[in-house]
C-alpha cells in the first residue's frame, strides 16, 4: 500500500514522493488540524447531496474520525456493524457492536447490525478474481441485500494508510 502522492519505481523498488513538486514547508499542528477538518467536513456535504452515507462504526478510532467528519449530515448517515457468530470472533464482534450502538445513539443516526453468513461459492469466486485481499468477502452479500441501493460506503482506513507507511518506521528510530 502507498501513501498517497507517491509512486513506487519498480524497477528499483524505491518510494518517491510526487506531488507537492516543492518542499513541504513547516506549519502548525493546529493549523493543519483545523484544515483538514473543514475539508472533510465539506466533503460530506457534497457527498449528502447526492448519496445516503454508508459507514461501518467499530468505535474504533478510524470509524470515530469519519463519523466526527460526518456530524454536519448525520440525517444523510446509515452506521453499520457486522454480526460474527463464529467461536472465534463472538465476543469481540458482541463488544465493537456495543461501543457502536453506543456510539450510534449518542450521535443521533440510524445503527444496522449485519448478520454474516456463508456466501455462495461464485460469488466468493468472483471476489477473489478481483482482487487479492480477503478483507470481508462474506460481506458483499449483506451490502446489496440489507444495506439502501444508490449510498455510498465511506471507509474508514485513514488512520491505517498512516500507519501502515510511517507508525511501525518512526517506532523503530
Amino acid at each position: 500500500a502507498l501513501v498517497p502522492n507517491h509512486a513506487l519505481q519498480l524497477l528499483t523498488h524505491k518510494v518517491r514522493r510526487i506531488f507537492p513538486r516543492e518542499d513541504v514547508r513547516p506549519a502548525d499542528a493546529n493549523d493543519v488540524v483545523a484544515y483538514f477538518v473543514q475539508m472533510l467536513k465539506a466533503q460530506a456535504r457534497v457527498l449528502a447531496r447526492r448519496f445516503q452515507i454508508l459507514i461501518s462504526l467499530t468505535g474504533g478510532n478510524d470509524s470515530r474520525v469519519s463519523l466526527s467528519a460526518l456530524c454536519e449530515v448525520k440525517d444523510r448517515v446509515l452506521a453499520f456493524a457486522y454480526n460474527d457468530h463464529s467461536p472465534k470472533e463472538k465476543s469481540s464482534c458482541q463488544y465493537d457492536n456495543a461501543v457502536a450502538d453506543r456510539i450510534a445513539k449518542v450521535f443521533g443516526i440510524e445503527f444496522r447490525r449485519l448478520d454474516l453468513e456463508s456466501i455462495p461459492r461464485s460469488l466468493w469466486d468472483t471476489i477473489f478474481q478481483n482482487h487479492y485481499h480477503q478483507h470481508a468477502p462474506w460481506a458483499v452479500m449483506k451490502y446489496l441485500t440489507e444495506l439502501p441501493e444508490g449510498g455510498i460506503h465511506v471507509r474508514s482506513n485513514l488512520l491505517e494508510i498512516i500507519r501502515e507507511r510511517n507508525y511501525f518506521r518512526v517506532a523503530a528510530n
